[in-house]
């Protein structure tokens, strides 16, 4: 059949490659779309589903925004919208000026690999800081930039601080000369043969300009491990002694142990903010307004060392905050079991000691028990963090407590029984990650490679993470590298966390990349419909959000469509997503076409382009033709009809004359245009 014309106004413009923050511009014709513009498609690498599509999948799909209860972040929703204006670079450049140079590193120590990363950046005028997030890696990137610059760079120009898309934008970028440029979350690419030859270029293109850079990432790219230093965080307590050095407490007797003990466990960027206070009211008060003081008697109890079974009710509290008491003791008994058989302990023996087996009355005082409603929910103390309780855990017990702990995680999605349950252990993983943040994503990986409910309790995680604005970029740079990824479990995880929270933090990127998983094969289609009406549902109320979904969407259907190379069963692909996507209920019998009649007039002939583009096709004909039937039974008023109307022109516009009539025969008494307004009239 003949394929419509779609027209690209008002459609997000972007210079790159894969599916990113906004769709390629139109006279790019040699850039890679969602199916990627070469003979091997996705579609023809990726696998078949071995995920089975049930009703009841699509019903806990469908369900996600009501059972994760979050609040869409403010935005910018008019510039997400029309995305970079013409005056922009793909390449974001923010100047790092002296004053907040100075700020950040008033108080620097250097860290034990920073002499390494110095050599490295003037070696090769590239260094990469790989280690956790929040361990001072920029600050020791701008340390390594300003305090001592290379030859060459000029110290009245400020260094950059780069935000970038992909590697190929980077290239791109217009480099001063001698400039100095930090570039913080590089995300590695997957199974990509050209990532060292670019990386090559750009080191071509630093030379080229005299220039040096220092990145940061939290995961290892073997493109850049030449250019990788292994980043080891400076120790907390020598930080917080060169401060007291420098502004002694006015309390010279006062001791200064319990601030040590509260340096151990809190960000870097929080020692000045503890230093200072202690300095202003005094070592207890500042640890207590730390919310160290109930920690300290934790701290205390857990040097008396208890047996592991005792750590049970801490540990599940810690990983699963908020949890229902019934559920919290359902996974202490699983987590209880294996630490039974790490120590091998048999409950058949005499000497099996029944008492420390998880009870109400066995839980320690840091775990506290509140009501909600009708539940009993159960968390740690207010005054204690997870991430604190892990790391004094993991302090004192090390692998002898994470190897049973692993196993249990390792089980949990199987036996997680509601999405308060997922909420909880997605949460508690957050903190976790704080403390041993490779652990969290071999613990992830390990989840989307076992089953669905591995894939959603993974997808979940990374939408946690979202809710804390340090780790966002992160959480996108996992689920960057499982869409990377051919293997399809890793696919379908991340067109689950671009469909939940993801999506509302980051819109334009997770619906680009929602196409860009959709066209790969026949279950990540149906996925990715699924989740794209998902976001539709999240942004009922946000107008700008819904014409942006529209518009990178019409976008992608048309670069499939027409680009040369693409087969038959990606176009497929793309419009099984796409007749998802048409028929998704954004709220309670409120179907998107509705929606878009009644408060989105700008957006009617978009839509109808998009109608057009499903009704060419015969194996989406079908639902498409039942779907604008519903819709018009549902008709009301002469404005609804109007409005009906003017979708149906749009719909012949991108029609021939053979298709307009199949159409109009088809639809029978629900033709379009004017002609059906006077049949009814009549």
């Amino acid at each position: 059949m003949a394929e419509g014309k779609p027209s690209d106004e008002g459609v997000p413009r972007d210079g790159g490659g894969e599916p990113t923050d906004s769709p390629p511009a139109e006279d790019r014709s040699t850039s890679a779309g969602p199916a990627d513009a070469s003979p091997r498609s996705a579609a023809e690498d990726g696998k078949e589903g071995t995920d089975e599509i049930t009703p009841e999948l699509i019903t806990e799909i469908r369900n996600q925004r009501d059972e994760y209860r979050v609040t869409m972040h403010t935005v910018h929703a008019e510039r997400m919208f029309l995305g970079p204006g013409p005056a922009e670079r793909n390449v974001l450049a923010r100047p790092v000026h002296d004053n907040e140079t100075h700020a950040v590193l008033r108080h620097f120590l250097a860290p034990p690999k920073l002499e390494e990363a110095r050599r490295c950046l003037l070696d090769q005028r590239l260094a990469v800081l790989v280690g956790n997030p929040r361990s001072g890696r920029r600050c020791a990137a701008l340390a390594l930039l300003h305090r001592d610059p290379p030859a060459g760079t000029d110290p009245a120009v400020p260094i950059h601080q780069l935000e970038f898309r992909s590697l190929s934008e980077l290239i791109d970028h217009a480099y001063a000369t001698g400039g100095r440029y930090v570039v913080t979350g590089v995300v590695p690419a997957a199974d990509d043969d050209q990532q060292e030859l670019r990386v090559d270029v750009l080191l071509d293109r630093l030379r080229a300009a005299g220039a040096y850079m220092v990145m940061t990432s939290s995961m290892e790219d073997r493109a850049f491990a030449e250019f990788s230093v292994s980043w080891q965080p400076v120790d907390h307590a020598a930080v917080l002694r060169a401060y007291i050095e420098e502004n002694p407490l006015g309390r010279p007797d006062e001791d200064l142990t319990p601030l040590y003990e509260v340096a151990h466990r809190i960000d870097l960027h929080e020692l000045v903010k503890l230093a200072e206070r202690a300095w202003q009211v005094g070592v207890a008060m500042a640890c207590d307004e730390f919310g160290q003081a109930r920690l300290t008697r934790v701290l205390g109890w857990l040097d008396e060392e208890p047996e592991l079974p005792a750590l049970v009710p801490v540990v599940v509290a810690t990983l699963m905050p908020g949890c229902e008491r019934r559920a919290h003791e359902r996974h202490s008994r699983q987590l209880h079991d294996h630490i039974d058989d790490h120590l091998g302990r048999d409950p058949s023996t005499a000497d099996y000691e029944i008492g420390i087996r998880p009870s109400r009355s066995a839980r320690p005082d840091c775990v506290r028990v509140e009501s909600s409603g009708r539940l009993d929910v159960i968390s740690l103390d207010a005054d204690l963090t997870g991430d604190q309780m892990m790391a004094a855990l993991g302090d004192r017990y090390g692998a002898e407590l994470w190897a049973p702990v692993e196993r249990w995680l390792s089980e949990c999605p199987e036996q997680l029984a509601s999405g308060i349950e997922r909420q909880a252990l997605a949460t508690g993983l957050c903190t976790f990650a704080k403390n041993d943040w490779l652990a969290v994503m071999d613990l992830l990986d390990g989840w989307v490679a076992e089953s669905v409910l591995g894939r959603l309790a993974a997808a979940w995680t990374l939408a946690a993470m979202c809710e804390d604005e340090r780790a966002v970029e992160d959480a996108v740079g996992i689920a960057v590298r499982w869409a990377r990824d051919s293997d399809q479990d890793r696919a379908v995880a991340a067109t689950i966390a671009f469909g939940l929270r993801l999506g509302e933090v980051r819109p334009v990127q997770s619906v680009s990349r929602l196409w860009h998983l959709a066209v790969r094969d026949r279950l990540l289609s149906v996925y990715a419909g699924l989740y794209l009406g998902n976001l539709l549902r999240a942004a009922a109320g946000t107008p700008p959000r819904i014409r942006l979904v529209l518009s990178v969407t019409e976008f992608q259907i048309r670069y499939v469509r027409d680009a040369e190379v693409t087969s038959e069963r990606v176009i497929g692909n793309a419009l099984r997503a796409l007749g998802t996507v048409l028929a998704t209920e954004v709220s309670e019998r409120q179907p998107l076409t509705a929606l878009v009649l009644r408060d989105l007039p700008d957006q009617v002939e978009r839509l109808g382009r998009l109608w057009a583009a499903v009704l060419q096709s015969w194996e989406n004909r079908t639902a498409a033709l039942e779907h604008l039937r519903e819709l018009f039974a549902r008709l009301d008023g002469e404005a609804e009809q109007h409005a009906y109307d003017r979708l149906g022109v749009a719909v012949r516009g991108a029609l021939d004359a053979d298709e307009w009539l199949w159409t109009q025969r088809d639809l029978a008494e629900a033709a379009f245009g004017p002609t059906a307004t006077t049949r009814r009239a009549r």
